[in-house]
């Protein structure tokens, strides 16, 4: 699809709204701003673009951005929310995740031990502490305890890679999971104590290559997007 619709009545039916995508490729990611939600990014296959209008129109913002690079994630810091993160399939071409200070209009390559040449795929915070947050790579979990500038591998129990998708259980922070997308030993990896060590949490997935993540607002439920479709589970368990 090169498009992105919306809608106003709780998905019973939807609107395209492309003004300015034209030239896009497919949509791969999408991120609202917490505290200004007309404030929309959109990141494709080619390109990456803002709408300040709740997706009405749309406009590029690739100034500091490769030129050939697929957007994977959009990350927005829910207590700064100038400050955005993406994540982006660069293979061995250069930096995966770059960081902006005023709302997209530049960017610049995000270092600081995240490696320079390994895609990101999910980029999340921790709901209570927001200068902590975590980029899943094709070399396992990152994590940076300042806003993005310093950045840790942590992977100790995790045998499978690449990472492409996390989700943080929002009443339990250090409570991680870990999608990869690996054929061979995939499926949902979790980690207790926020990162420093993981265990496989795949029962029932049959080591699926897991694409989304989602935990319930409770915390009580685990949701998985995988290739052979959606699952669900107890989180935590």
């Amino acid at each position: 699809m090169k498009f992105l619709r919306r809608y106003l009545d709780g998905g019973k039916s939807w609107t395209v709204y492309d003004r300015g995508l034209q030239g896009a490729a497919d949509i791969t990611a999408l991120a609202v701003d917490p505290v200004h939600p007309k404030n929309v990014y959109a990141g494709s296959l080619n390109s990456l673009f803002k709408s300040t209008d709740a997706g009405r129109t749309w406009q590029a913002i690739r100034r500091g951005l490769p030129r050939l690079f697929t957007i994977n994630a959009v990350a927005i810091d829910p207590e700064r929310p100038a400050t955005v993160y993406v994540g982006t399939y660069r293979g061995e071409s250069g930096p995966g995740a770059f960081r902006s200070s005023n709302g997209g209009r530049s960017w610049l390559p995000i270092g600081g031990g995240l490696p320079t040449k390994s895609d990101v795929s999910a980029i999340v915070f921790d709901p209570q502490h927001t200068r902590l947050l975590y980029a899943g790579t094709s070399e396992g979990v990152f994590r940076s305890s300042d806003g993005g500038k310093h950045w840790t591998g942590l992977n100790v129990g995790l045998t499978a890679s690449p990472v492409a998708a996390l989700a943080i259980a929002a009443q339990r922070p250090t409570m991680v999971y870990a999608g990869t997308h690996s054929f061979e030993a995939g499926g949902v990896f979790k980690s207790a104590n926020g990162g420093r060590s993981w265990q496989p949490s795949s029962k029932g997935l049959e080591d699926l290559r897991v694409n989304a993540l989602a935990v319930s607002p409770d915390g009580r439920l685990l949701y998985v997007g995988t290739d052979d479709g959606f699952y669900r589970a107890t989180a935590g368990g």
